[in-house]
């Protein structure tokens, strides 16, 4: 179907008084069908609005663009999948938008609820901000642990870093086909989690955790003796080792394809006290 332009010259036969032929598109059969364009396109509409879609921008498919690095402070995910839609279902995050790397990595250092999943990158989509879970003393809930369990029931591996150098804030875990196969933390309050052995990669980066001193309380910082001088590049190369270091993304030679999205940090994540402190950690590293 073709529709005459505003302004441009009428042929011979769409002139008053010339006969028009059999092909001819009469003005009814048009009204007929922009009316039934816009009918399947409303119920298009309501058929998002009622299936509670949470997107604002659906994805572009075949987007591909350099990936931007982000550095600390800041806590992110390593997830091993490509789909980026998978990822947001377990997060469950809000106001969900589509986002390239530059805007993402923009909107996680300006804004602390925000939370950047980035389009895949041979093979891994990180996930990315500042109010990601983090490793928590007994005095609060631990959302952490449960989110990357969570995860790690839907996707082959998963890995959580953390690194706030101003307040010494450092921790790590890595999720393999279903199970935890470390957790390590430390804060203000000591030494956070620790389970599972220390692996290969940490002990190759001169990792010393903690001698533990005979007759002294589990948990004290007697029993934990010399805690190892851990800093941001220890987390850094540690995520190097694993899989990406964030850090280091402008130099990979692929770019990713596909798209990355911004939402805001579910309520649920929110810091919350214990209702009663979980005991301390025993010595040997055993979380309560």
């Amino acid at each position: 179907m073709r529709l005459r332009l505003a302004g441009a010259t009428q042929p011979d036969y769409a002139r008053p008084g010339h006969e028009v032929g059999n092909d001819s598109v009469e003005p009814t059969e048009i009204a007929i069908a922009l009316a039934a364009t816009a009918a399947v396109t409303a119920l298009v509409v309501i058929w998002l609005l009622e299936s509670g879609t949470r997107w604002r921008h659906p994805a572009r498919a075949g987007v591909t663009a350099a990936p931007a690095p982000f550095s600390p402070p800041m806590a992110w995910f390593a997830i091993r999948s490509e789909d980026t839609r998978r990822v947001l279902d377990v997060l469950q995050l809000e106001a969900i938008e589509e986002a390239g790397w530059q805007a993402g990595c923009k909107a996680i250092e300006k804004e602390s609820e925000r939370i950047f999943v980035s389009p895949p990158l041979e093979g891994w989509t990180l996930v990315a901000g500042l109010s990601l879970p983090h490793p928590v003393g007994p005095r609060f809930v631990d959302k952490c642990l449960p989110l990357l369990d969570a995860m790690g029931s839907e996707f082959a591996e998963v890995q959580y870093f953390c690194c706030f150098p101003a307040i010494d804030h450092y921790g790590w875990a890595r999720s393999i086909e279903g199970k935890l196969v470390r957790a390590f933390a430390l804060g203000d309050e000591g030494l956070i989690w620790n389970r599972g052995r220390p692996t290969r990669d940490e002990r190759l980066l001169g990792l010393k955790l903690f001698e533990i001193r005979e007759h002294a309380s589990p948990g004290s910082e007697a029993a934990l003796g010399s805690l190892f001088d851990a800093g941001e590049g220890h987390v850094l190369r540690l995520a190097g080792k694993w899989g990406i270091d964030p850090t280091a993304l402008a130099i990979r030679k692929s770019g990713s394809s596909g798209a990355g999205f911004i939402g805001t940090a579910p309520t649920a994540w929110r810091m919350e006290r214990a209702s009663a402190p979980r005991r301390r950690l025993a010595a040997e590293g055993a979380q309560a």
